[in-house]
């Protein structure tokens, strides 16, 4: 994908609002319009795709959007990589407070392309942090927090994946945080959350 791919039809568009986006001229936020616009996932498109209330096709969509740009030139250059970042923060956004079926995908994705900052050895702090509530979003989104729930239900929910997953950010972010002694609050905040949320699925059959 060219720059230009990356950064106009690569970028997630809503559907109700690309008259008022085209008349301004100016880039429009996809949280504000999703407050302004009542936004479902079919509003929503990344890379020629409608996003749908599945969380299994939306990580599709955002792996495959993401990995035709990773194999391409376009991942080789900082600020290619910096645009896709950004969308990708977009739609963090709106997956934490109105489209929580995305939240998976998003969280996944920026664990699987953006959990070392511009592609070096040092970890992106925000990106993980922000991978972090969107599993805790997921884990409440799909019922997985239930832990009542039979067996059954819990392994085809993905539940085993979301709740390791999330215990494992928590755990490698609140470490890596104590490492560098940035922020000692944060780190102990998120240390402690591994341990808490370890202790309940320690519980479950």
């Amino acid at each position: 994908p060219t720059m230009a791919s990356l950064s106009v039809s690569g970028w997630a568009v809503l559907r109700r609002m690309a008259a008022l986006a085209c008349a301004s001229q100016l880039p429009l936020a996809v949280a504000e319009l999703a407050v302004n616009a009542g936004i479902r996932e079919s509003d929503l498109f990344l890379g020629g795709q409608a996003f749908s209330q599945n969380e299994s096709d939306n990580l599709g969509i955002i792996y495959k959007w993401l990995d035709d740009i990773m194999w391409s030139q376009s991942w080789d250059h900082s600020s290619h990589r910096q645009v896709a970042y950004g969308q990708l923060k977009q739609l963090a956004d709106v997956s934490a407070t109105h489209l929580p079926s995305l939240a998976f995908g998003v969280g996944q994705a920026l664990y699987s392309y953006f959990w070392f900052e511009d592609n070096g050895p040092n970890l992106d702090v925000e990106a993980a942090i922000q991978a972090v509530k969107l599993h805790e979003v997921s884990l409440e989104h799909s019922g997985c927090r239930d832990l009542s729930i039979g067996v059954g239900t819990f392994l085809s929910k993905v539940c085993h994946e979301r709740w390791l997953f999330l215990i494992m950010l928590c755990a490698e972010v609140g470490a890596e945080v104590a490492a560098s002694r940035t922020d000692v609050s944060r780190a102990a905040t998120l240390l402690h959350r591994a341990h808490e949320l370890f202790d309940e699925l320690r519980q479950y059959p």
